[in-house]
């Protein structure tokens, strides 16, 4: 998993980088430095990829598939009951999804075209 990928995978989620800390049981730091390019452990970055996988996300060469029935029953284990205390990312809830052989796949919102 690539860091480009997992910023796709955290939007098509829509999952903040603290949803996806708590899933994957690492710190938002250790996500943030991945994301960023910066250094992380492959051991965490293991844990942040099988997170992913557990809530339906499969990694493909350039991007994620998602699988949106699995995904939903994830994000509704790790996301706060409280919305307000835990406000949505800018970007998953615009990112543009794409249906391929019904399966969604988001393009990485923080690539320039």
């Amino acid at each position: 998993m690539k860091p480009n990928q997992c910023r796709m995978a955290r939007a098509a989620l829509n999952w903040t980088t603290i949803d996806l800390a708590r899933a994957a049981g690492v710190g938002a730091n250790t996500v943030n430095r991945f994301e960023t390019g910066e250094d992380a452990r492959i051991s965490s970055v293991e844990k942040i990829q099988a997170a992913f996988e557990g809530a339906g996300v499969e990694f493909i060469r350039n991007g994620v598939k998602v699988r949106p029935a699995k995904a939903r029953e994830q994000i509704a284990e790790v996301a706060p009951e409280d919305e307000a205390a835990h406000p949505e990312p800018a970007v998953g809830k615009n990112a543009p999804l794409v249906q391929v052989d019904g399966v969604s796949r988001v393009r990485d919102p923080l690539k320039r075209r």
